[in-house]
């Protein structure tokens, strides 16, 4: 169909993207530096891996379970020329593998990215969003306090705000055990909320996008349904900076403008196609899903901003009261997986 995504963005977000490089204090942060990129096949990863072939890093290490999508930055690094580049085959649940992957690279700076994020799946298979989302961040996180990591930046969302769904509140948890975490040694420990990445594999924009190339329809929950969007290019940007310049024990917020409804953005979907909405394609409300708000939030009402820097925000985990004992915490969630029951689960998330 060859929809330009920055110029559909542009239209249905109302705003520009700017184009920035990595400032050279950025640059400067990463020169010599061993990068871990968790969930480095999926879309945030990727794009922070295909950035870094750019800086003077020492050397990436890309750890997916996702062999087609780790092959594939395989062969970006070969076409770009990256020769320090390290893919790993493995699961972040996989706690010896871990382990004794941070033995061998001891990585400097590790942005966690992997995760499961599609809310209606694990609503329905909650066990397996706390084994992976909760039980392996816990490992990465062990992993990088135990071998020096400098850095360590967990990708979360804006679901994780007063969260109701198993997805949110498995971020919220992350959220809460990078705070905990940044207590107790030397590494930094931040976490960085996002809204949704505009054209991002399984997003909306691709659902949307694929339903006109068929004809339509296309499926909106609910009329009032809005989100937040972010490109990944942006996304990308705001994430390498942040790393540079964090202190840690803080939650931050990246600026992204206003919320868009759902309902507007498939209608200009339809017309960047070509097509006249409701008269060549039709738009069909199949209503909100358990779990499902109708608008997100950045920022909670409990939540401290502690400091602001261009457009980003500093959320201080201390004002704000979160912290825990991460050790005695992961014993109580593995004592609640082992019976399996998923109600039991759904309410041992909800305490958080």
């Amino acid at each position: 169909m060859g929809i330009d995504l920055l110029e559909l963005y542009r239209k249905v977000v109302g705003k520009e993207v700017e184009e920035e490089n990595l400032s050279e204090e950025d640059l400067n942060f990463f020169s010599n530096k061993v990068i871990l990129v968790t969930g480095a096949g999926g879309t945030i990863g990727s794009g922070i891996v295909k950035t870094l072939f750019e800086a003077p890093v020492k050397k990436i290490v890309a750890l997916d379970i996702d062999d087609t999508r780790l092959n594939d930055l395989v062969v970006e690094a070969e076409l770009y020329g990256f020769r320090n580049f390290s893919p790993v085959l493995g699961d972040i649940r996989d706690e010896s593998l871990v382990s004794d992957l941070f033995k061998t690279e001891t990585p400097d700076v590790v942005f966690h990215s992997a995760a499961y994020k599609h809310l209606h799946l694990l609503e329905k298979f909650p066990i397996e969003g706390v084994k992976t989302n909760i039980l392996g961040t816990y490992n990465v996180m062990r992993a990088s306090l135990e071998t020096g990591t400098l850095k360590f930046i967990n990708i979360s969302t804006d679901k994780a705000v007063e969260p109701v769904s198993v997805l949110g509140r498995t971020k919220k948890i992350t959220e809460i055990l990078a705070c905990s975490f940044n207590r107790m040694g030397k590494t930094s420990f931040t976490s960085v909320r996002f809204g949704n990445i505009f054209g991002s594999r399984g997003s909306v924009v691709e659902i949307f996008l694929s339903r006109v190339e068929r004809g339509g329809p296309l499926p909106v929950t609910d009329p009032r349904m809005k989100r937040f969007f972010i490109t990944l290019e942006d996304a990308v940007q705001e994430l390498l900076h942040i790393a540079a310049m964090v202190k840690g024990g803080e939650i931050v917020v990246i600026d992204m403008g206003k919320p868009v409804k759902i309902i507007d953005l498939a209608e200009k979907i339809i017309r960047a196609s070509g097509f006249e909405p409701y008269r060549d394609i039709d738009i069909v409300f199949t209503g909100s899903r358990t779990g499902e708000k109708l608008e997100e939030k950045l920022v909670g009402k409990s939540e401290e901003i502690a400091w602001e820097s261009g457009k980003i925000k500093g959320i201080d985990c201390l004002r704000s009261g979160y912290s825990m004992d991460p050790g005695q915490f992961i014993e109580e969630v593995k004592d609640v997986l082992k019976g399996g029951d998923v109600s039991k689960i759904k309410e041992f998330l909800k305490k958080f």
